[in-house]
């Protein structure tokens, strides 16, 4: 395909995807610069025409840019670049007073991201979608564009190191360049926690409710630690509604969902639910692969194909683990100026197998234990209760699927006599991980944990 071909199918995508407006103001003018392997450079305008694309459209342009080529470009890069003509004396005055103060105002919303809590690097341009985060991050989008009445309150939950923070502050960081003036806070439930009970304690709890209960946008991770709280619950139930019946933006994380919060009073329990319930879940190998290419390219650095593809194979727990995995081979490389796949399997492959080797039976049936609250005394017993049962089967997979054991050794540590046992509740967990979403997050929480 010509390159001018290619814009024009480009920019017939888009104008499907946005109003006439938006297409006349920003992307009418988008002009292809340079065009190399997976990456495409388009001119835009101006810096202000750059900014707006970058923080409200860049998902829709790379969506159409990845369906136009059949996926055969996967990066674009925005820069500030007219055509031909010079301009008037009047547009290039205008261009240069632009640039002037978009650069202070920049510094401004980077100061003002710093007063929030919020990460800069978290935005939607270093969040790479899947198939695992595509609901949650839809959602996102949608809440920038109009928070408080798009999905409110918006609750993600998913496993560590999924992302649930980035995509939360990214909302954050795009509605903060949007609307400076928006008053956002980001924060995890502990620190909520001991700020209230500072509060207390100095008696300045006025002050404390004040402060969240006149903001725009309030972000708050971990939720699920506000389980066994009773002064907590009651102190964010009244926050919540303030903010609710204000129409405020309210955005929770947590490693499980609602359902699952054990000792949580059912007015929250409800609030909760009363708006969208998104999960994040594993990132599929495509996704684990864009993930690596895009830490490559944030750190100016190249790994070929065949490296990139072992460490995505290798290293299926999440994200976090993942760019661990990817700093070790790129030290690796650059230390020995070269790296192979069987480097790779072995270095990855003895970290894995050096995790997995301190873990022990008993650490996987205490976490049972704790995740399903069934005595681990219980899970070795005879009883038969069907929560009992279940807790026994989940702790006879893991045992199984984490450390390797054999059928016999896991019949001993879950207190059964006979081997046959333990095949039939593997094979049961099995076959509720293919039509069970609620045992397959378990699985995953449980993993994560260990």
């Amino acid at each position: 395909m010509q390159t001018k071909e290619l814009l024009n199918t480009i920019l017939e995508n888009i104008q499907t995807k946005v109003s006439p407006q938006v297409y006349d103001a920003y992307f009418a003018s988008l002009h292809i610069v340079n065009i190399q392997d997976e990456s495409i450079v388009l001119g835009c305008k101006n810096s202000f025409t750059k900014q707006v694309i970058e923080t409200r459209y860049f998902q829709t342009l790379l969506y159409s840019v990845k369906k136009v080529t059949d996926e055969k470009i996967r990066h674009i890069e925005l820069v500030v670049k007219s055509t031909n003509h010079t301009g008037t004396k009047a547009e290039n005055l205008f261009t240069t007073a632009f640039n002037s103060f978009q650069k202070h105002t920049l510094q401004d919303i980077t100061q003002k991201v710093l007063s929030t809590g919020l990460n800069p690097k978290y935005t939607f341009d270093t969040f790479v979608v899947g198939s695992g985060n595509q609901l949650a991050h839809a959602a996102a989008i949608a809440i920038v564009d109009n928070p408080g009445s798009a999905y409110n309150p918006f609750f993600i939950y998913g496993g560590v190191g999924l992302g649930k923070t980035h995509l939360m502050q990214a909302v954050g960081n795009a509605i903060l360049i949007k609307n400076p003036n928006a008053k956002i806070l980001y924060c995890s439930t502990e620190s909520f926690l001991n700020e209230m009970i500072q509060s207390i304690m100095k008696k300045t709890s006025n002050t404390f409710r004040e402060k969240y209960r006149a903001l725009d946008v309030l972000l708050l991770d971990d939720i699920q630690f506000i389980s066994q709280k009773e002064a907590l619950q009651e102190e964010f139930f009244n926050t919540f509604n303030t903010l609710y019946q204000a129409g405020k933006q309210i955005i929770l994380a947590s490693d499980r969902p609602p359902s699952e919060i054990s000792h949580l009073e059912e007015r929250i329990r409800s609030r909760f639910e009363g708006g969208l319930v998104a999960d994040i879940q594993k990132p599929n190998l495509e996704t684990r692969i864009a993930i690596i290419q895009n830490k490559l390219k944030d750190r100016n650095e190249f790994l070929p194909e065949g490296i990139i593809y072992t460490i995505a194979e290798l290293v299926d727990t999440n994200i976090r683990e993942l760019e661990g995995a990817l700093l070790k081979i790129s030290i690796f490389a650059k230390t020995n100026g070269n790296v192979t796949v069987t480097d790779v399997r072995s270095l990855l492959g003895d970290k894995i197998f050096a995790v997995k080797k301190k873990i022990n039976p008993l650490d996987i049936i205490k976490i049972v234990s704790e995740e399903l609250n069934i005595e681990i005394k219980d899970i070795r017993s005879a009883k038969r209760n069907y929560d009992i049962t279940y807790a026994r089967q989940i702790s006879m997979y893991l045992l199984k699927d984490v450390l390797k054991l054999p059928l016999v050794k896991i019949a001993k540590h879950v207190g059964r006599k006979d081997h046959t046992t333990v095949m039939h509740g593997i094979s049961k967990i099995e076959k509720l991980l293919q039509s069970d979403p609620n045992t397959s997050r378990l699985i995953q929480q449980i993993k994560s944990k260990l």
